[in-house]
């Protein structure tokens, strides 16, 4: 009776370590996949151009360079004083991120640096623009947005209209 009692825990103790080796010996059958290759992150190179126009504005009699037909209201709209308007220039900035661009002005220079696209639903460009005469601004502003800066100098204005692309 004594050795019953044996053969019975003896059985209750080997029988699940049987299954667990069972287990053990089919996971070791069931071919792994290998390790897919470490992946280093890659820095995604944000672009946005921006389209500056240098303005001149001055007193006389109306009127505005056909070549800004589509800034007419706006120029305008600016200074009741000054209603001849002239494009100085035109020049295309085609940035990536942190990178710089600079245009000459009649007073000096003009300085912008993309920073980057912002993570907002409404995608918007991020820059910082720098003028004589004015505080460094960071700017976020929608492609295909414009803004419009007036400098005077002497008894002209200086307009750089600035168009944001992507």
């Amino acid at each position: 009776m004594i050795a019953m009692t044996w053969q019975k825990g003896a059985m209750r103790t080997l029988i699940p370590a049987l299954a667990l080796l069972a287990c053990a010996q089919a996971s070791a059958q069931v071919p792994q996949a290998p390790n897919p290759p470490t992946q280093v992150p890659t820095q995604v190179v944000e672009r946005a151009s921006f389209q500056v126009r240098v303005i001149e504005a001055s007193k006389g009699a109306p009127q505005v360079d056909p070549k800004l037909g589509d800034l007419e209201r706006e120029l305008r709209s600016l200074h009741r004083d000054y209603a001849h308007f002239t494009l100085i220039k035109t020049e295309t900035q085609n940035l990536t991120t942190g990178t710089r661009g600079t245009l000459r002005l009649p007073n000096g220079e003009l300085v912008i640096q993309f920073l980057g696209l912002s993570p907002d639903k409404v995608q918007r460009v991020r820059h910082r623009v720098e003028m004589p005469g004015m505080n460094a601004t960071v700017r976020a502003i929608a492609p295909g947005g414009r803004t419009l800066d007036v400098l005077q100098v002497g008894d002209k204005l200086v307009i750089v209209a600035t168009t944001v692309g992507r």
